[in-house]
């Protein structure tokens, strides 16, 4: 027994009823001119490379996570601002881990802020200057290949510290 789709545009392929009942060592024939199967023989060698290809790309596929990284440090950070002009800078001390991430300081009060690249120390800055005054909430994120971290941070001018950490 045969299924053959009856849609408009389909292609008529035949496709068995039942896979069970076909013998192993011999491919169904549009199986032969679709892969250019010489010989019956082959058909089961083919399919066992198949599969075990598939389940080596599978298996190399799976990698061990990786340790996280930890939120930029307040202690860290340390910021120029100025109120008169409206604009702000950001630094950080090397940091292992963060070497060369990617580091977004985000005015989440004006929803604008500024990119730029972590040294291979993981040390940033000092920044372009950044539109910000003392008192607004900066998101600082630190990207790597594999993760993202964050912090908030309510700007004030120096060196940071635990006592301007906002929400999230």
């Amino acid at each position: 027994m045969e299924f053959t789709p009856k849609c408009k545009g389909c292609i008529g392929l035949a496709i068995p009823a039942n896979l069970v009942d076909m013998p192993v060592t011999q491919p169904p024939e549009n199986v032969v001119r679709r892969f250019g199967i010489a010989h019956a023989e082959e058909f089961p060698v083919r399919l066992r490379l198949l599969a075990l290809t598939a389940a080596a790309l599978l298996g190399a596929s799976c990698v061990t996570p990786s340790v996280p990284i930890p939120p930029p440090e307040p202690e860290l950070m340390v910021f120029e601002a100025n109120d008169e002009d409206g604009l702000a800078s950001f630094s950080y001390d090397p940091q292992s881990g963060y070497g060369f991430a990617i580091v977004y300081v985000f005015n989440r009060d004006r929803g604008e802020g500024i990119i730029t690249t972590a040294r291979d120390d993981g040390s940033v800055g000092p920044t372009e200057p950044f539109p910000a005054l003392i008192g607004e909430d900066l998101i600082i994120t630190f990207e790597t290949d594999e993760q993202i971290a964050s912090r908030c941070i309510t700007l004030a001018d120096g060196r940071s510290g635990p006592q301007f950490e906002c929400n999230l």
